[in-house]
């Protein structure tokens, strides 16, 4: 059977093999090295939103708690409930919407 150029033997040493045949961190990533850097980038900053509105609601939630509690003033309560939810619908049609395209 003629040898085929293409085919790496199996005596090569790793750094003689070619870079695509050694995958990256356990999976081999067919995209270009300008997308993968792009990604993380949205990633953090998809992060970085959702950590802001889950602050949203807990200090909504404590507002409301505070309100209802500590002060026994409705309206404070019923500011700071509102404030959890607008941060709740926010934050789920976020997560819905926000990891297309």
């Amino acid at each position: 059977m003629p040898s085929d150029s293409s085919m790496p033997d199996s005596k090569m040493s790793d750094s003689e093999m070619p870079d695509n045949s050694r995958p990256v961190g356990g999976h081999q990533d067919m995209r270009p090295l300008e997308r993968r850097e792009g990604d993380r980038r949205k990633d953090s900053i998809h992060r970085a939103i959702v950590i802001l509105m889950a602050l949203d609601i807990v200090m909504g939630a404590t507002i409301a708690a505070v309100g209802l509690g500590v002060l026994q003033d409705q309206a404070i309560a019923l500011a700071g409930g509102g404030l959890a939810l607008c941060g709740l619908v926010l934050l789920v049609f976020f997560e819905l919407f926000g990891r297309r395209g």
